[in-house]
């Protein structure tokens, strides 16, 4: 897989490295990453046409890239009705991937394609896992606390990153797997497919458990429409599988939903100490509706929503979210938040003009839906990790340039 990458590294750009570096490095440790921004910017300087016209015309409302930069420039305006900027300018410094990345890839030129960049993201997901597999097994067998900590699970084995968007991006992985053996039985892709969802059964994180089983069980019903019977099988074993997991052994994840479970049916929204993980999302969801009601149309500022928020739930007497200033823990909740309706329609458009680009392309669609549910579980884009690769993958994956010089 990167062997073939590696014999062609001689006509690559160094855009191409720039990129390759961000998908690494934004999967293994993040704060290498903005390394590869660095080397795109100087690949500008080595070309001879400083700025390509025909790449902007191609470039419309059916790309993600420039609702980006909308969702960006909108940020920039938030600031105006902002109190605490130093906050709203933290904010601006975290989100400028959505300005710089786009730009800097339409103005690059490059020369890998979707094919290469999913190989290149598949490796970063595997060495990255067998690092924390490997961290996990010395940890185990050198570091002794009572009572024994399992390495193997949860934020203890992912390391270098949170687990929900370890799991998110280990599902985004195995999407690719299967697309290569819908095209060709390959063992590596079968074997890997395995593998993350080992990873993404250890990461414990329950969006990243029900992606993988929704992506199973689409891919399980085109196979029985392509007559697979084969990968047909396959998939429900799979599903089979990771639903015996779940059940017959005791495992985190059987008790996080568990959890969940006796969370709703004992709950409530204003009063409450608790900072349980269900329990506290549905505190901070009612709470961060109640602010974007106040602030409906152009939220409470870039630099404000973090206040607003942890202000309500003083109010409210929900102690446990407001000591840990937790946000909304769900993305477009945020955005309303922070930048009303107009900020949340744009971070819709995201998504829909990223669809309009290829509506019927099943892998496509599959990405899309993952980012999606974990934006309704997370805060996505409020960190690094959620930010770079979101815009990074979409950019790649969803705009017509690198269609019209690759195949899928």
């Amino acid at each position: 897989m990167i062997y073939k990458i590696l014999n062609n590294i001689p006509r690559l750009q160094l855009s191409d490295f720039g990129i390759i570096w961000i998908l690494f490095f934004s999967v293994f440790y993040q704060k290498l990453a903005p390394v590869g921004f660095a080397l795109i910017l100087i690949s500008l300087f080595f070309k001879r046409n400083v700025f390509i016209k025909q790449e902007f015309k191609e470039t419309n409302f059916k790309s993600p890239l420039l609702w980006f930069i909308f969702y960006y420039l909108l940020l920039l305006v938030g600031m105006l009705w902002s109190e605490n900027t130093a906050f709203g300018l933290s904010k601006l410094e975290n989100k400028l991937t959505f300005l710089l990345f786009p730009i800097l890839y339409l103005l690059s030129n490059r020369k890998l394609g979707n094919s290469d960049w999913k190989k290149i993201f598949i490796f970063s997901l595997v060495f990255t896992l067998v690092i924390y597999e490997l961290t996990a097994f010395v940890k185990t067998l050198f570091f002794h606390t009572e009572p024994p900590a399992n390495y193997f699970m949860e934020s203890r084995f992912t390391v270098f990153m949170h687990r929900s968007y370890f799991s998110c991006y280990l599902v985004i992985g195995t999407i690719f797997l299967i697309e290569n053996i819908r095209k060709q039985f390959d063992l590596w892709s079968f074997l890997m497919i395995i593998f993350f969802a080992i990873g993404t059964f250890q990461t414990g994180s329950k969006a990243g458990f029900i992606c993988f089983i929704f992506i199973i069980i689409v891919y399980a019903i085109l196979f029985s429409l392509n007559k697979s019977k084969k990968y047909f099988v396959i998939s429900l074993s799979f599903m089979l599988v990771a639903f015996s997991a779940l059940i017959l052994t005791k495992n985190v994840l059987k008790t996080r939903f568990e959890t969940t479970w006796n969370t709703l049916n004992n709950f409530k929204v204003t009063e409450n100490t608790s900072i349980e993980s269900t329990a506290a999302r549905l505190i901070i969801w009612n709470t961060s509706w109640k602010v974007w009601k106040e602030h409906f149309i152009f939220g409470t500022g870039t630099g404000d929503y973090d206040d607003a928020i942890t202000n309500k739930n003083i109010d409210l007497g929900n102690t446990g979210v407001a000591k840990e200033r937790l946000n909304a823990h769900n993305q477009f909740l945020n955005t309303g938040v922070q930048l009303g309706l107009i900020g949340f329609l744009i971070l819709v458009m995201i998504f829909i003009s990223a669809w309009l680009y290829q509506p019927f392309c099943a892998w496509r669609n599959l990405i899309l839906i993952v980012f999606f549910i974990n934006f309704l579980v997370e805060s996505f884009l409020e960190t690094q990790a959620g930010i770079v690769l979101f815009c990074v993958l979409l950019t790649l994956f969803f705009t017509p340039k690198m269609e019209s010089n690759t195949s899928n």
